[in-house]
């Protein structure tokens, strides 16, 4: 599978050469005020004492460090297919309890033999737009098997039709952002909640938030940039790409950067079939 315009290949990070970058912008962005507010609102409500989590794709571990600091019993195994990645996230992760454990797990294969048999929360944030359809369905279906029954699996997910940032050129920046639509596929979003009821799930009530950047942050001035030297290499002037940055800065100076994009909780439940 291809990597998205802008961004790097995440499906791909060890063979592009790319875990490390990827990595320091995604601690980037957990770093920002609006990440913490995320997991307050969607995953902290989630979190027992007691209980094994399970986080699949797991980046810089900025989530899994979360996890494991909201009670003092958790066990937290966070997976990732990159070498690179876990590296930075192990590293990230010196102080944190020894609670948290890090696996190497590409999503779509076997359950790891060194992960418990079973866990009570699987989560998941950003990671199925980079598997294929079938890697998806089997990454379900061995979720289904491996989450206890009455747990729960949570993926946090984008709505890539809600990304916005402002800029004084709006014609400027609509031209350089269309130039990298990124591929929807149909499970992208809220459209994940079909394959999850499919895998046998039953699916709790949808809930939203809306991620918003103030600043021209390291992790928003990685992405622009990187949008910006894509429009170039497919014909932009570079004078135009300075502008379209400067006018990001600008705002900055003046209070006035946004960036923003919907994030949607889908939330799923294994039954519980001995519960009479």
């Amino acid at each position: 599978m291809s990597s998205p315009r802008g961004l790097y290949a995440y499906a791909s990070l060890d063979a592009a050469g790319e875990a490390e970058q990827a990595a320091r912008r995604m601690e980037a962005r957990a770093e920002r005020p609006a990440s913490a507010a995320m997991f307050a609102a969607l995953v902290l409500p989630l979190l027992r004492p007691g209980q094994v989590v399970v986080e699949v794709g797991c980046g810089s571990g900025g989530l899994a460090r979360r996890i494991v600091a909201a009670h003092d019993d958790l066990e937290v195994w966070a997976t990732d297919k990159s070498a690179g990645m876990l590296a930075f996230a192990r590293r990230a992760a010196a102080d944190a309890p020894a609670r948290l454990r890090f696996s190497q797990w590409e999503a779509g294969t076997p359950w790891p033999a060194e992960l418990p048999a079973r866990a009570d929360l699987v989560v998941s944030a950003v990671t199925t737009p980079y598997l294929d359809e079938p890697a998806l369905r089997r990454l379900l279906a061995e979720l289904r098997q491996r989450t206890c029954p009455g747990g729960h699996v949570l993926f946090l997910e984008q709505d890539l039709a809600s990304a916005t940032v402002a800029h004084p050129d709006p014609n400027l920046a609509e031209r350089i952002s269309s130039e990298h639509v990124r591929v929807k596929r149909p499970w992208q979003g809220l459209g994940l909640r079909r394959y999850v009821r499919e895998a046998g799930f039953s699916l709790l009530p949808r809930q939203s938030f809306l991620w918003t950047d103030e600043r021209f942050s390291p992790y928003l001035r990685d992405l622009m940039t990187r949008y910006a030297d894509d429009a170039v290499l497919d014909g932009l002037p570079p004078a135009e790409a300075a502008r379209f940055i400067a006018g990001l800065e600008a705002l900055d100076a003046e209070g006035e950067c946004y960036y923003g994009m919907v994030y949607h909780r889908v939330l799923a439940r294994v039954p519980d079939e001995t519960a009479g």
